[in-house]
């Protein structure tokens, strides 16, 4: 008989060692991560940037000194692009727990990425020029850029690396 035809009550599944205890909530584990990677990467790109906003050297300009928060100005723009490389390699992925996503290797990535922009931003020294002294953080402007990039680079690994279910 066609196994179309057959109830589903009445189709002989094939057998398989039941899994032990431990490797279910590593399943389960992984699933939950697998849910919330997407989630984890745009917390870790916002908390850098805000620490880099509020603790990184102004621009520093003119006879009066006069202060200006430019990486906290410059520094939303790019973590919104990001954020919408990370929602995007979330939502191409195949969450429903059929194949491996490598979600754990994602979040540690962009993780490290902005934690390294935020360090980077707040500790790198800026260039100074002039009689009046101009301080202008050139690090801390172009970190967040190439963290940006460099998170683009990893969702497009991410989402081109999970085996296809067709």
């Amino acid at each position: 008989m066609p196994d179309f035809l057959v109830p589903h009550a009445q189709r002989r599944s094939p057998t398989r060692a039941r899994p032990r205890r431990g490797a279910d909530s590593r399943a389960a584990l992984l699933g939950h991560l697998d849910t919330w990677a997407p989630g984890i990467g745009v917390a870790a790109i916002w908390l850098a940037t805000l620490a880099a906003a509020l603790f990184s050297p102004d621009l520093v300009t003119g006879s009066q000194q006069e202060h200006f928060p430019l990486v906290g100005a410059l520094g939303w723009l790019w973590a919104a692009v990001a954020t919408g490389y990370v929602l995007m390699a979330g939502r191409a992925g195949d969450w429903d727990g059929a194949a491996r996503s490598g979600a754990g290797g994602f979040v540690l990535s962009v993780t490290a990425v902005w934690a390294t922009t935020a360090v980077a931003s707040i500790f790198a020294p800026s260039l100074v020029t002039g009689t009046d002294p101009t301080r202008i953080p050139l690090v801390a402007m172009l970190v967040p850029l190439a963290a940006m990039a460099v998170t683009g680079f990893i969702c497009l690994h991410t989402t081109t690396s999970r085996p296809s279910l067709s």
